[in-house]
């Protein structure tokens, strides 16, 4: 009886409402909590941004970077001209690497080759030059000596005259020719008269003979004279054309003379032309194999200790040239072709550089300055400006050296965090809605 009476006890409906019913204060403070964080969430998701970034390499350097002198021979230091930290000038030579050739020789036929251009060039190919033999070039000395034979030919081509002194002996005989042919002329005329005369007389032998007035013994006098006169006419008339197919055949001995003349000094020159190019081109070989020039002015530095008669290497990066004014900082980014059609101008990039790790010096930041328009080995070009130069966010300043190598970071799109939930939904929407 005691168990039923509890049982009933507890199923009454007053017990159940105590049990069942939830405290109303806990109710609204527990709506009130959810209702404030998920508020709250919204807010941020307002507040907060989530920038989409794309990565990719850069290499830093300046609108005037430092030049890197690289070894184009190997061999000793043959003489070093300048020293660590020196100020130089473009074009000045900072060494010599030991080769065959004799420097100050070189220098010489270097000089020899300035003095001759202008004359190569109004093609002037005899001028008045002394040309030594005695030269010591090294891998030059088969050029000059191909240039000493071709100017030598030339030069005894033109010292020896010897169709010039022909042409004069053609012009001596056409002119003799002429006034042989002028005589004949003049003789040929008598003789043409003569046998006009003969011709007339002969007529009137004919007539007298015929009348029965002369015997004809006295007409073939006349006749004979008269064909003996034809015969010398004919002759003379004969050797005028041969005289005048002389005076043709040395017009045309002349003309072949004159041909015959300029096509050996074409071909001479030609080939003295050549043989002064292609020295032009092995003495340029020689300097830009065995001497290091300064291609800027600027101040020299040694990479390595180097000293005369140190050993240097083919490939070897001997010296560097730093400019006086190295000009802005600017940043190359080979960007990959997946993503970047979102890059434009403007944009911010964050470097990271491998020099400086950026826990500890900070990033350096950049502003997108140009796109290439076209892709490169499937690499857009991206340029980079850097308007506080290589102050990093924490406010050090990095030093600028040859170049820097880094990670470039660039923000395509800095959305919000709701933009970014509803952006799949909004695709997903569109695509269904298609």
């Amino acid at each position: 009886m005691t168990d039923e009476k509890q049982n009933i006890e507890i199923r009454s409906g007053e017990v159940q409402e105590i049990l069942g019913g939830v405290p109303s204060r806990l109710v609204r403070y527990g709506v009130l909590v959810f209702a404030a964080i998920f508020a709250l969430i919204i807010i941020f998701s307002f507040v907060f941004h989530y920038p989409d970034i794309l990565r990719s390499k850069i290499v830093v350097t300046t609108e005037n970077p430092p030049a890197t002198l690289v070894a184009r021979a190997t061999g000793k230091i043959d003489q070093l001209f300048v020293s660590d930290k020196e100020k130089v000038e473009a074009g000045q030579i900072i060494a010599l690497i030991e080769n065959p050739a004799n420097y100050m020789d070189v220098l010489q036929l270097e000089t020899l080759i300035n003095k001759l251009q202008p004359n190569f060039d109004t093609l002037n190919f005899t001028p008045v030059v002394h040309l030594s033999r005695a030269l010591q070039l090294g891998p030059v000395q088969e050029y000059y000596s191909q240039f000493l034979t071709r100017f030598q030919e030339l030069k005894e081509f033109s010292e020896r005259n010897y169709y010039l002194l022909r042409e004069e002996s053609y012009k001596e005989q056409l002119k003799n020719a002429r006034i042989l042919y002028d005589r004949m002329w003049e003789q040929k005329v008598a003789i043409d008269k003569e046998y006009q005369i003969k011709q007339r007389n002969y007529e009137r032998q004919k007539k007298l003979v015929a009348g029965e007035v002369i015997a004809t013994t006295e007409l073939e006098k006349a006749e004979s004279e008269m064909l003996s006169k034809k015969s010398q006419l004919d002759g003379l008339r004969s050797d005028l054309a041969q005289q005048q197919i002389d005076i043709s055949q040395l017009d045309q001995k002349i003309i072949e003379n004159e041909k015959e003349f300029h096509d050996l000094k074409i071909q001479y020159e030609s080939a003295l032309l050549e043989a002064f190019n292609n020295l032009k081109s092995a003495s340029s070989d020689w300097f830009l194999t065995y001497l290091l020039r300064s291609p800027i002015d600027g101040t020299v530095s040694f990479n390595k200790f180097y000293a005369e008669n140190q050993n240097i290497e083919q490939g070897d990066r001997a010296f560097t040239i730093v400019p006086d004014d190295m000009g802005a900082v600017i940043g190359k980014v080979e960007l990959p072709v997946r993503g970047s059609g979102k890059v434009n101008e403007g944009l911010n990039v964050n470097v990271k550089f491998d020099n400086y790790p950026y826990m500890e010096f900070g990033m350096v930041r950049g502003i997108v300055k140009n796109v290439s328009l076209v892709p490169e080995d499937n690499f857009y070009m991206v340029e980079v400006n850097f308007p506080d130069g290589l102050t990093t966010n924490y406010g050090d300043q990095l030093q600028m050296q040859n170049q820097l190598t880094g990670q470039a970071e660039i923000i395509t799109e800095d959305l919000r965090l709701i933009q970014r939930f509803f952006n799949p939904l909004k695709a997903l929407w569109k695509e269904r809605v298609k």
